[in-house]
């Protein structure tokens, strides 16, 4: 018994995850040749845009990647603050995911300079406002950001007590696929001990696609199956039209966030 018991406890982990983001659509062929590069435990798909619509190829992203077998699919929220309506912005995106078949593990709420104001106040308001309605939606959430980052966005010496309650996806590009880093005091931020992953490289062209690389330990060999969001009662403020592409290239991202300075639209328009 005491042996089944651990073979059934060593069985139940897994070594390391390695997997990936990205904000363009990827073809079962691309996530497939991503698989076979060590990449492939798991995948974070951009769901909502800065220019506050739903992305359209998140969709198929999620299915092609279900068909490959990637049960562990999370999504990221890169929010439009100047757009203002955070509960509306969530609201829309959760119908939008919900009719169109997307699901996902967790909901990433993208914290980064390029979408968010210049006024930290605003910026605090927002993000506050967006977590109290996420804490009433069903999903599982966290929030994306770095040292750098955090404080340009919310402020020098901000805590949210709100969001240090949540799971944490940060950023530092010192390739390297571990924890090891966020020792250092310097990577720390909004009183955040223990991370729950970690994008180590960004902007790399792996399979003909633009992605940032991401690292979480032992996952479990069966991950839980994505749950389905549920529409919101109240009207979406879902826009008419969706174009697939905005009418204004989104920004690209900065170079290797060393915790020091902004990672630029990581998460956001071209990949957290």
């Amino acid at each position: 018994m005491l042996l089944l018991f651990f073979v059934t406890t060593y069985l139940g982990v897994t070594e390391a995850a390695k997997g990936i983001d990205c904000a363009y659509a990827m073809s079962v062929d691309a996530i497939k040749c991503i698989i076979g590069k060590g990449q492939g435990d798991f995948i974070v798909i951009r769901g909502w845009r800065s220019n506050n619509v739903f992305d359209q190829e998140a969709p198929r992203t999620y299915a092609n990647a279900k068909s490959l077998g990637i049960n562990d699919i999370d999504v990221y929220f890169y929010p439009c603050v100047n757009c203002g309506n955070p509960s509306g912005q969530l609201s829309s995106f959760l119908s939008s995911a919900q009719s169109s078949g997307l699901s996902f593990n967790t909901l990433w709420f993208d914290v980064e300079v390029n979408s968010w104001s210049k006024n930290t106040q605003t910026n605090r308001k927002f993000l506050e406002d967006l977590l109290q309605a996420a804490s009433g939606s069903g999903i599982r959430y966290g929030i994306y950001s770095s040292s750098g980052v955090w404080p340009s966005v919310m402020g020098s010496g901000y805590v949210s007590q709100t969001a240090a309650a949540l799971p944490m996806w940060y950023s530092h590009y010192d390739h390297t696929a571990s924890f090891d880093d966020y020792k250092n005091p310097k990577y720390q931020f909004n009183t955040y001990t223990n991370p729950y992953m970690k994008q180590y490289d960004g902007d790399i062209n792996m399979c003909g696609v633009d992605v940032d690389l991401n690292y979480k330990p032992g996952t479990s060999n069966t991950p839980t199956a994505p749950t389905t969001p549920t529409a919101p009662t109240e009207p979406t403020n879902e826009p008419t039209t969706e174009p697939t592409s905005p009418t204004t290239p989104d920004p690209e991202s900065a170079g290797g966030n060393d915790g020091s300075a902004p990672a630029g639209d990581a998460g956001g328009e071209s990949a957290p």
